[in-house]
């Protein structure tokens, strides 16, 4: 799709996406009626929710067994305690009507300065759907997000569980996504009366408004950049350790950046234990591909771990349409060309229990990162 062949009529007429098409897609509404007929719905104090039955769902429970709501996609809960991957319930160190303050403490680790001392909390792409007596907020993990019609009360992964909705098409072709790849930004969606929750926020079921619930304060500095990457390594190194415990063996996609290579590098003291790590080069057929194959290559010898080249072909024009609006057109070009037309699902086979690792958080803050001194 270019700019002078974007279509949002024909992209209007995919919406809404039948349930099946939703891999680990959910839904929050007031009322039953707006679940999906072929998802499990589940109910606690008058509130409604469903989740497509891939969706990594368990019920979060406070200290005493007394149900909060649910939680989704978990990877681990790092604790005083010990840390651990759940798998039946996620118990939350809380009372059975927590204070906010109690809450948020649970599910980030801070204190009351608002600073993670000791790597406590959840880790993951997380999604907390909270239902207590007293309180009732959803809240995302540092990096997530999901939309939310306060018309209609109902809080989803994507506006294809949201009937009704109509297109803004000024905003729309302003992003123009498809062809320019941009995002939409401040919480801005393609449809009108549709919100995005951003990180860093929380979204209060009872007047369906997002509020800001971090930073509180000035944060302190670290000493050094050294400092910082020395806390981020740790932590990362203390999340896979829990996570080894749990998964077979991890997946790493490897290219020849510094974003890859640093997960890599995370990775040698379970690599050096024995732990099974295996790389994945994936290349479409474009040029510009050979230096990440070869510096990959390089790496996987002097790392002694087994590599792969895999190839991947874009999707077609139909089904690149189909996943841009399975994604709730949160991203553009040609990324989504070659998701599309990856047939890499792992659900059901040997795959499916190893985790991957992916670089591109390294991306993060490179203008400052990256750069090497003298």
């Amino acid at each position: 799709m270019t700019s002078q062949s974007t279509s949002f009529a024909e992209i209007d007429a995919l919406y809404p996406l039948p349930p099946e098409e939703l891999p680990r897609q959910w839904v929050l509404a007031p009322s039953a009626e707006a679940l999906p007929d072929a998802w499990e719905a589940h109910a606690l104090r008058g509130w409604h929710f469903a989740a497509h039955p891939d969706a990594e769902l368990l019920p979060l429970r406070a200290r005493d067994g007394s149900p909060l709501g649910w939680v989704l996609a978990v990877l681990a809960q790092l604790g005083p305690d010990g840390d651990r991957v759940p798998s039946d319930a996620l118990t939350l160190p809380v009372g059975a009507d927590p204070l906010p303050a109690e809450l948020e403490a649970a599910l980030y680790g801070r204190n009351a300065a608002g600073v993670n001392e000791h790597g406590h909390g959840l880790e993951g792409a997380w999604t907390a759907l909270v239902i207590a007596p007293s309180l009732r907020r959803v809240y995302v993990n540092p990096t997530g997000g999901l939309v939310y019609s306060p018309e209609r009360r109902t809080v989803a992964v994507t506006y294809n569980l949201i009937p009704g909705l109509e297109r803004d098409l000024e905003v729309s072709q302003a992003f123009n996504s498809p062809a320019a790849q941009y995002f939409y930004t401040y919480g801005l969606t393609s449809h009108r009366g549709l919100h995005r929750l951003l990180p860093n926020h929380y979204l209060d079921l009872d007047t369906f408004e997002a509020q800001r619930h971090w930073p509180t304060q000035r944060l302190p500095p670290f000493a050094s950049g050294e400092e910082g990457v020395h806390r981020i390594v740790v932590h990362a190194r203390r999340v896979l350790a829990a996570l080894s415990g749990y998964y077979e063996g991890f997946n790493v996609g490897l290219t020849a950046g510094y974003d890859s290579r640093a997960a890599l590098s995370i990775l040698r003291p379970l690599v050096i234990e024995g732990v099974d790590v295996s790389l994945t080069t994936k290349i479409a057929p474009t040029e510009g591909h050979r230096v990440d194959v070869a510096g990959a290559k390089r790496l996987a010898r002097i790392a002694g771990l087994p590599h792969r080249v895999q190839h991947t072909q874009p999707g077609e024009k139909d089904n690149v349409a189909r996943y841009y609006v399975r994604i709730g057109e949160a991203r553009g070009g040609r990324f989504i060309a070659n998701a599309a037309g990856d047939q890499g699902d792992a659900e059901g086979t040997d795959e499916a229990r190893r985790l991957t690792l992916h670089g591109g958080s390294g991306e993060i803050g490179r203008g400052k990162l990256w750069v090497g001194k003298g």
